[in-house]
């Protein structure tokens, strides 16, 4: 179906939304200024009367398992994505064959003046269904304490979850019969989970080319909501080299060329013991930095900048939590939650992902191996390649006296970066904001995808990494994906669906259901209109509100959750101050989302004449991590910026600091 067959929308009800296509389908938040009326009612509506068939989609892709690294349903799993697509209302369909495994492209033009990327991906990592508590392709509906129900199965979070629910999205604004209001250039390979040899092949035919080209930005649907419903946008991610390691007796020209019996150990060399040596040259002795000769040469520092949004997200996080679900007790070298974070992002790694050599099985049988595998991946940060690491690493290897040990490359790609001042990013938070969704920015995902592919010549278009939906278990037993959400609420049971159809609240450890989304506007009458709406009319234009009128008796500008006006007072009031201890209004303090914006606006206004400040940026008691700058406006009103990581409340039994000092 061709998309501009259906009547069009107001755009602005996505509020510059073209990176968030999904929110139709799901968000683990409210959607209150556009789930009464509307458009958005519409899809919301018909996401909701699709979700059986959302649900089905996803259930039957799980079950189809495309595993590259054992060349298993490759061609049936291409068939599908491209039956996927086009039932989604994509064009031009095509399944793209490469000198690997094949990809899927296709488009939807609906005449719009932008255009924009999506990324997929339709293989999977291998499993062992004995580590399983469900079958693993059974894709079945399981209860997740403290969360609701969730689909069960391998790639039911990486990635065909978030991809299902943007396509469930499709088949509701085509339901619905609205109008998307961009262009789509669907993007997908099948050797994402062993590093994207060939995709750089699809990206680059002519056609897809000239396609991808067109678009302001790309992105991969991605789980990147938390339990709470915040969800992560990425700025960039590591880059990824995955290959083995191999020593054996017929390369080395000792050892046995194949297995022979231990006992002969004394008096023959070990491939294995061989391996093993070669290993512990490419790292220090703890194992935790890279060894290789000019590793470093080309490794960019984390800025200040992505620093303090990596302090920033520690703040908002739960350490302990993480520990557990690790499965862990300490970080790395005993470092500081915040210091942890910071080296997970800036630090080029040297990993073992298996080491296999001889008899494995149960019990023991006195071999001596002819050979000797070791399974490496090697995390990239900007300014490595991958051209430059397999370079160097081959040289390390011939310098330590290991030219043997062979290196066998599978898959790789270069880091990604994505600007924070990007059309693709802005406008995804934008959409977030309007939402009423809380993001972290991550300067760098640990993790890898082929993002480099399209930020890189001849693509050069930006590339992002995130999305919508929780989940959990990638690469892991027992990988799920949320459909619906349970919350209860005093004696109501009230059900909200996640994932493929409606849109919960969530928020902190226990679910807890809420009709309030935060403050609509604030209005404050002035003594005196001219000095005061001078003042406002500069700090409304920094907050990135829009004045949506400015004039002699009110300024009203508007923001994606809050509007601030000012109005004029009554001629006997003219030229009075606030005053603070009277009923009615104290002081009113809006919410920032992190530390360091609080930091910024203080510097905006503390060389201002018309205000006086109480304080500058410090923490307050009122809450774990509370920081806030206060100050008085032209007219004497008390306002305040703050910033609390996380929900902002206490823990259970904690009581409010400070109540003896309120001022």
């Amino acid at each position: 179906m061709d998309f501009r067959n259906v009547n069009d929308w107001n755009r602005r009800d996505l509020i510059r939304g073209t990176a968030m296509l999904g929110v139709g389908a799901m968000l683990m938040r409210p959607l209150a200024s556009f789930a009464a009326t509307g458009p958005m009612a519409a899809i919301r509506r018909a996401a909701e009367a699709g979700k059986e068939a959302s649900v089905k989609r996803l259930r039957d892709w799980i079950a189809l398992p495309s595993i590259a690294a054992e060349n298993r349903n490759m061609a049936e799993g291409a068939a599908y994505t491209a039956e996927l697509a086009r039932d989604a209302g994509f064009t031009n369909v095509e399944v793209v064959p490469t000198d690997g495994q094949p990809g899927v492209f296709g488009t939807i033009d609906v005449g719009a003046k932008r255009t924009l990327g999506i990324y997929f991906m339709y293989d999977v990592k291998q499993f062992d269904p004995a580590e399983w508590s469900s079958p693993p392709l059974e894709g079945r509906l399981v209860d997740r304490p403290g969360l609701g129900t969730a689909i069960m199965g391998r790639g039911a979070t990486n990635q065909k979850g978030p991809e299902a629910s943007f396509l469930a999205a499709l088949h509701a604004i085509r339901a619905a019969k609205a109008k998307l209001p961009v262009n789509i250039v669907l993007v997908c390979e099948g050797e994402e989970e062993i590093g994207s040899p060939h995709f750089r092949q699809i990206a680059t035919k002519p056609n897809i080319l000239a396609a991808l080209q067109k678009c302001e930005g790309i992105f991969i649907p991605f789980a990147s909501q938390d339990r709470t419903g915040n969800v992560t946008v990425n700025l960039g991610s590591k880059g990824i080299i995955e290959l083995e390691l191999i020593a054996s007796g017929e390369k080395w020209g000792r050892g046995p060329k194949g297995d022979v019996h231990s006992s002969l150990k004394a008096m023959i060399d070990s491939p294995a013991w061989r391996l093993v040596q070669a290993l512990q040259t490419l790292v220090t002795p703890d194992g935790n930095t890279p060894a290789i000769e000019g590793w470093f040469e080309n490794v960019r520092p984390l800025t200040d900048r992505e620093k303090e949004l990596i302090r920033a997200a520690a703040r908002a996080g739960d350490e302990a939590q993480q520990k557990a679900a690790l499965g862990v007790t300490h970080w790395i070298d005993n470092l500081s939650y915040d210091d942890a974070l910071i080296r997970l992002a800036q630090e080029p790694t040297v990993n073992i992902e298996g080491l296999v050599a001889g008899y494995t099985g149960p019990g023991g049988k006195t071999v001596l191996p002819g050979k000797a595998v070791a399974k490496l991946d090697l995390r990239l940060v900007p300014d490595q390649t991958r051209a430059e690491a397999e370079k160097k690493l081959r040289a390390h290897l011939d310098k330590h006296g290991f030219p043997d040990v062979e290196v066998h490359v599978s898959g790789g790609y270069d880091p990604t970066e994505v600007a924070e001042d990007s059309r693709l990013i802005r406008t995804g938070l934008a959409a977030y904001k309007a939402l009423g969704v809380t993001t972290n920015l991550n300067a760098r995902l640990a993790g890898s995808w082929p993002g480099a592919t399209f930020t890189a010549p001849p693509v050069s278009i930006p590339a992002g990494h995130f999305g919508i939906g929780h989940g959990a278990g990638a690469h892991a037993p027992d990988e799920y994906y949320l459909i619906d959400l349970v919350q209860p609420q005093g004696r109501r049971h009230r059900r909200r669906d996640d994932g493929l159809c409606r849109i919960p609240l969530h928020a902190r450890g226990d679910p807890i259901m809420s009709d309030l989304n935060g403050v609509a506007h604030v209005i404050l009458t002035a003594g005196d209109f001219a000095r005061s709406t001078a003042f406002w009319r500069d700090v409304i234009r920094y907050l990135d509100l829009k004045i949506v009128l400015d004039s002699d008796a009110m300024l009203y500008g508007v923001g994606g959750r809050t509007a601030i006006g000012i109005r004029t007072g009554t001629p006997e009031n003219a030229g009075r101050r606030f005053d603070q201890g009277a009923p009615g209004l104290h002081h009113i303090c809006f919410r920032l989302r992190d530390r360091a914006a609080v930091d910024a606006i203080h510097a905006f206004l503390k060389d201002r004449n018309d205000i006086a400040f109480v304080h500058g940026p410090q923490e307050e008691p009122w809450a774990p991590g509370y920081y806030s700058i206060l100050f008085e406006d032209p007219d004497g009103i008390r306002i305040e910026f703050n910033h609390v990581p996380g929900a902002g409340l206490l823990a259970e039994g904690e009581k409010i600091g400070g109540a003896a000092v309120f001022d």
